[in-house]
């Protein structure tokens, strides 16, 4: 589902991308995904997983942590209400080594830099829950900036509009 919603996005084509993310929402919240950490999860309660069984979680955390992102990403480039609201989920951030990355099929530092900016973008949302604009709004919208800056310089990203 992440490459088709990337794929409709590439085309320009930001609706069809939208129903694709709510129809993965819906169906992830559907089969649990969004509560794979909550106390009461079953599997929860297991004394000793098996690297398999964490492998598991992982991928299912992995999985529900790419859709907040491009949540998220709709919520600032398209003005879309949330599909995942706050509160409405539990779910760790999986670990993430490169033997994992492997077995996934996925880039960790890819990963790691969406998750950081992700995390910032939700503190940008927070501040506007109340439909109201805070009164420190500009020095706290700074401070995120700062955030995004600072994960840029952290991990060497290049903003390739800044290179044309």
């Amino acid at each position: 589902m992440r490459l088709q919603i990337w794929v409709a996005l590439s085309f320009s084509e930001p609706d069809l991308a939208y129903k694709m993310l709510s129809y993965a929402c819906r169906t992830g919240t559907a089969l649990g995904l969004f509560q794979v950490d909550h106390p009461d999860n079953v599997q929860n309660q297991v004394e000793e997983e098996t690297p398999e069984a964490a492998l598991d979680r992982d991928r299912t955390r992995m999985a529900f942590w790419f859709l907040l992102h491009y949540d998220c990403i709709f919520r600032l480039r398209y003005g879309t209400p949330p599909l995942i609201q706050p509160g409405t989920w539990a779910v760790k951030i999986p670990s993430v080594v490169d033997d994992m990355g492997n077995k996934m099929g996925f880039d960790p530092l890819h990963f790691i830099i969406t998750t950081k900016i992700t995390l910032v973008i939700m503190k940008f949302f927070e501040m506007f829950e109340n439909d109201d604009i805070p009164p420190d709004v500009a020095p706290r919208v700074c401070t995120l900036v700062d955030e995004i800056s600072s994960i840029a310089a952290t991990w060497r990203l290049v903003c390739f509009s800044a290179l044309e």
